[in-house]
């Protein structure tokens, strides 16, 4: 059977026209691609190369589906193999459409106030910091005391993401009670990630905490000995030197900086980190991630503090792995603690994308062609999650747009990565000037706010705008993904205001 190799094996949709690969087929005199667009008879191409570009034939297709074969054929015209029936779906493209902004600054801080909401002062552990999601969404219930609450929570992707929320907002609001409790809030949980850490004389020397078990912190709650996920304490850092500028308490710099040389210790030779690796041993359970410009950016935020430049050489070596290998090749995979190990190609996402399009709009002047591969990088994350209209057959409801899915086993609309990408778009405007990222800024802040509820929250895994909720009650809405949406908005709305 032909196997196709090309990094878009498993895409499912496409806003451009693909191109794909297969494995050469020994013998093979020439190859047969047939491709029909919905209940059309097929079309036939014959190549001698193992490669398609639907490029040719693509404005000659109806959004919707397309199906496609390759068959190879010998000398005598004889078919001897062939792949199976491949499909995508072809989706609108951005609109260009212009809207009236929303109130980004007020929805952000009502959300602000609903997640203050899971943190009684009086308890010992907020539940925010106890659960990471809600999956109750009836307005009779109290959130803080009732409800199904996920019963894992992952302290170092979701803790930094309330500090930084917070930590903006009490900037922000520093003499009203919202602004004080968030920053009361950020302080908390910065002590608390600070003496809740993996021992002191493993690999991972006082790493956050990737994943435990609901109300209990015990070794045996937390599912670290097997692996931990190591650009994590990136994310951690970042909260520390966060909470540092706010504070000036040399407590959290002196532990972002133990974990940036811990980190610098870890780095691959060729630039990389590995993925997953046991903490105290440090021996590697999964090699591969697109996330090291992560690192690379909480080693350059410790360089901007001004303290030392020692960092500059483990910076540059990710800067040129990463050009080297998820910007070259689309990889950009190895991500989430709840994921599984993938096959390669199986389970894109875009996170570090984003980070990636930020970090090389930041250096345009120091990276050669940093501004069009940002450009490039941008148009893979929309042609592969960004919904930009209503033709949403591969999706399970019809969402807002603009707004972002997550990966590809996670195939859902979220407001995180919304905002996510909304922070790329402000970066890509700001670097290049050029309309279209503002415009789409603006779409895609407007989506955010269209996600939230009466209460405050936004819904993580889409919302149906025909009804204005989620259709499958069993969805839950994250409380670290609401954080970053909120972040966004704030940040949009700065940026907005200084035009």
């Amino acid at each position: 059977m032909i196997e196709i190799t090309s990094w878009n094996q498993k895409a499912i949709r496409f806003i451009d026209p693909p191109q794909f690969t297969w494995q050469p087929v020994k013998g093979a005199a020439a190859y047969e691609i047939q491709f029909a667009a919905a209940d059309n008879h097929a079309v036939k191409n014959v190549t001698k190369e193992s490669t398609f570009d639907f490029s040719t034939y693509w404005n000659q297709f109806p959004l919707g589906e397309v199906y496609w074969v390759v068959i190879a054929k010998d000398t005598n015209g004889k078919v001897f193999e062939q792949s199976k029936m491949q499909r995508f779906t072809k989706v609108p493209d951005f609109d260009g459409e212009i809207e009236v902004p929303e109130n980004w600054e007020e929805s952000a801080l009502c959300n602000t106030t609903w997640l203050l909401a899971f943190s009684n002062p009086e308890e010992e552990l907020p539940l925010l910091m106890r659960s990471s999601a809600v999956t109750l969404y009836e307005s009779t219930i109290d959130y803080r005391t009732e409800g199904s609450q996920h019963e894992i929570v992952y302290p170092a992707l979701h803790y930094p993401s309330y500090i930084f929320l917070f930590l903006e907002v009490s900037r922000r609001l520093p003499d009203t009670v919202l602004g004080a409790r968030a920053h009361q809030l950020a302080l908390f949980i910065g002590d608390w990630l600070i003496s809740h850490t993996l021992n002191s004389d493993w690999k991972c020397s006082r790493f956050p905490i990737s994943a435990w078990i609901t109300g209990d912190i015990s070794e045996e709650h937390i599912p670290e000995r097997g692996c931990t996920t190591v650009f994590r304490a990136a994310r951690v850092g970042e909260a520390m030197l966060s909470l540092y500028h706010s504070s000036g308490d040399a407590r959290y710099f002196d532990y972002a900086e133990h974990l940036a040389d811990t980190l610098v210790g870890m780095q691959n030779e060729d630039g990389s980190w590995p993925y997953r690796v046991n903490p105290e041993t440090g021996d590697v359970v999964e090699e591969y991630t697109s996330s090291g410009i992560l690192i690379a950016k909480f080693l350059d935020g410790m360089q901007q503090v001004g303290h030392r430049d020692s960092y500059q050489s483990a910076i540059n070596k990710a800067i040129r792995w990463t050009l080297d290998h998820p910007v070259r090749t689309n990889r950009w995979q190895g991500m989430y603690e709840d994921v599984k190990e993938q096959p390669p190609y199986s389970n894109l996402e875009n996170w570090d994308a984003c980070e990636m399009i930020r970090f090389l709009c930041k250096y345009a002047d120091e990276i050669p062609s940093a501004i069009d591969i940002a450009e490039s990088i941008n148009r893979f994350v929309e042609d592969q999650f960004v919904i930009f209209g209503p033709h949403v057959n591969h999706l399970a409801c019809q969402t807002v747009y603009p707004t972002v899915m997550e990966q590809y086993i996670f195939y859902f609309p979220m407001e995180v990565h919304t905002g996510n990408w909304l922070m790329s778009l402000i970066s890509l405007h700001q670097a290049t000037k050029k309309e279209i990222y503002k415009i789409k800024a603006l779409r895609a802040a407007n989506a955010i706010t269209r996600m939230q509820h009466a209460e405050g929250r936004y819904s993580t895994s889409g919302v149906d705008w025909r009804f204005g909720t989620h259709l499958d009650p069993s969805f839950a809405d994250w409380y670290g993904c609401n954080a970053i949406a909120a972040l966004s908005l704030l940040k949009c709305q700065d940026y907005f205001k200084a035009l």
